[in-house]
């Protein structure tokens, strides 16, 4: 598939469910995609969030099973990636690669860049990572011992500062998690920084091929953690 199609992979159920007309919609796999694509919106935190006194129902796992699938076939990596304080709920697919480092893409060009899965730079959420100095996914994934960090940012009159961390380690044991009808069973490895602009902590889960399958990572003093899922390989 070319690259300019992963949104149609990708964002076609956020499409399809705003259709009214069910003919239009379709189905998948016998399901209609109208309803799969709620199903699978309200999963991942991207659907209309329910009223407080009647709270929506988990969804159909053979909705969100036919979601995957959709997914899967169309073949490009992608992230799911959400922070509640930046209002952020979107996909992020490969938009390049400079060496070792990855930027991810919405659609309307927010960028996350990563080296093997810690973040490095941001672009377009607001509080953004000018560059930054980040422990290898391997140091981490032992779940012991002391990490550094360093964030390059821009501070509220645009002059450019460094932001420096001294981080521990702790193995916080195993955990399952599920990322559309798909379930993993995680080592989960947090990683508790400090340095005199505050305090924070990442959480990184490790599936059992070692591979780096979701992450709760800092962006900013004041901002929750951006959560990184990534749902396509």
């Amino acid at each position: 598939m070319k690259q300019g199609s992963v949104w149609l992979v990708a964002l076609l159920l956020l499409g399809l469910a705003a259709c009214g007309n069910d003919k239009a919609a379709g189905v998948l796999g016998g399901i209609p995609v109208k309803e799969l694509a709620q199903a699978t919106l309200v999963e991942v935190g991207l659907g209309p969030k329910p009223k407080a006194a009647a709270p929506a129902p988990p969804p159909d796992p053979a909705l969100l099973a036919a979601a995957r699938k959709m997914l899967e076939d169309g073949g490009i990596p992608l992230f799911i990636v959400q922070s509640k304080t930046l209002g952020l709920q979107d996909y992020f697919s490969k938009l390049g690669q400079n060496g070792d480092v990855i930027t991810w893409s919405t659609q309307n060009y927010k960028t996350i860049s990563m080296r093997d899965g810690m973040i490095v730079a941001t672009r377009g959420l607001g509080p953004d990572i000018m560059s930054a100095f980040a422990p290898t996914t391997e140091m981490v994934r032992h779940g012991a011992g002391a990490t550094h960090r360093s964030y390059y940012v821009n501070d509220a009159a645009d002059q450019g500062q460094r932001l420096d961390y001294d981080c521990q380690l702790k193995d916080g044991g195993t955990e399952t998690i599920s990322l559309i009808g798909k379930s993993y069973v995680t080592h989960r490895i947090e990683e508790a920084c400090t340095g005199p602009a505050g305090s924070f902590v990442n959480v990184f889960w490790f599936d059992n091929r070692a591979k780096l399958r979701q992450s709760s990572q800092h962006l900013a003093m004041g901002i929750e953690n951006l959560l990184l899922q990534k749902i396509i390989d």
